[in-house]
């Protein structure tokens, strides 16, 4: 068993995964259907994981986000391949396929887990502004939990920071300024500071991490 409060190392967020044959088998559909949100959504767990270390979480709660973080996207599955890996600028309907996936993940989440371990509001909420202006319910500041202003920065962050089919990826020092110049439009300026905080603190930590998943997703 992971201790949650502990640094994470690849290998343990592989035996939690291994652990539980629900998670194991939903990353896998995940992998297969698409292999960069799969290992997109194992660096945002384990970083959404980090940065709520630096909160007042029980281990409850922190093997929770943990394991909600690694399904935040599992929604993406209902997505289609060409509209996840399209190069060019969205249509609307392929908008309206990628704003449905929060909705259809919890929506999975219930089947599967019903509420044993998983915080639905991770799932459903993740792509929610600050200022409201998110989707799919445009929830702002408070009403959206602690873990979820986690994900929202740390998903972003990640999105930023690693090639996609529509962007060139940013040195983390550059995706860092420029969630600041969106903190309270987009996010939770504090959860925003506390990321930063943790890359100037632990960068070879989690550049190490990096290394190592960057070593798994190549093989």
């Amino acid at each position: 068993m992971v201790t949650m409060s502990d640094w994470i190392r690849v290998e343990n967020v592989m035996q939690f995964i291994e652990a539980d044959i629900r998670k194991k088998t939903l990353l896998k559909f995940l992998k297969a259907h698409h292999p960069s949100t799969y290992w997109h959504s194992l660096r945002v767990a384990y970083l959404s994981l980090m940065l709520a270390r630096s909160y007042a979480m029980s281990e409850d709660e922190l093997e929770r986000l943990f394991c909600s973080t690694l399904l935040h996207d599992i929604g993406k599955v209902s997505v289609p391949v060409e509209v996840l890996n399209k190069p060019g600028k969205l249509s609307e309907e392929n908008w309206a396929h990628l704003h449905k996936h929060p909705e259809n993940g919890a929506k999975l989440m219930i089947q599967v887990f019903a509420n044993d371990g998983v915080d639905l509001d991770v799932i459903r909420l993740h792509h929610e502004n600050w200022n409201g202006s998110g989707y799919p319910f445009g929830k702002k500041g408070q009403n959206l939990s602690l873990a979820v202003r986690i994900v929202r920065v740390v998903d972003s962050f990640d999105s930023m920071t690693h090639r996609r089919a529509y962007n060139r990826p940013k040195s983390a020092r550059d995706a860092i300024q420029e969630l600041h110049a969106m903190s309270d439009t987009h996010y939770d300026f504090d959860v925003v500071r506390r990321l930063h905080r943790l890359f100037m603190e632990h960068s070879q930590d989690i550049h190490g991490l990096e290394h190592q998943f960057n070593i798994l997703e190549a093989g």
